[in-house]
């Protein structure tokens, strides 16, 4: 993922395309390449950034529960972070990976 995130811009799009993916390790390992990508500050403009936002927020809403948490890995690098607090504390209220009696979300299992 880190060789991938190196190619910045270049990857920018066929990162993107994966996470139509119907297989969600690969849509999580999509987000795990923008989260380091932008780590790495490969991604230097801002439009480029937006299009990380956007695909952020739907995959906040991703049914698979792994695809999800990596979203919310992405949104600690991005810049404007603060525009997901309402949708971070709704998954975190009301998720349906929360366990009963708890406020935070449970660590996802692999199959």
């Amino acid at each position: 993922m880190k060789a991938v995130a190196a190619f910045g811009q270049r990857a920018l799009d066929p990162v993107i395309e994966q996470l139509g993916s119907p297989d969600p390790m690969v849509r999580s390992s999509a987000l795990f390449t923008l989260r380091n990508m932008l780590r790495m500050r490969t991604l230097d403009l801002p439009q480029s950034q937006a299009r990380v936002v956007s695909v952020v927020h739907v995959s906040l809403e991703d049914p698979e529960f792994m695809v999800r948490s990596s979203a919310i890995s992405v949104v600690e690098f991005l810049d404007n972070r603060q525009e997901f607090v309402p949708v971070l504390q709704k998954l975190a209220e009301s998720d349906p990976a929360k366990l009963p009696g708890t406020t935070h979300l449970r660590k996802f299992r692999r199959s």
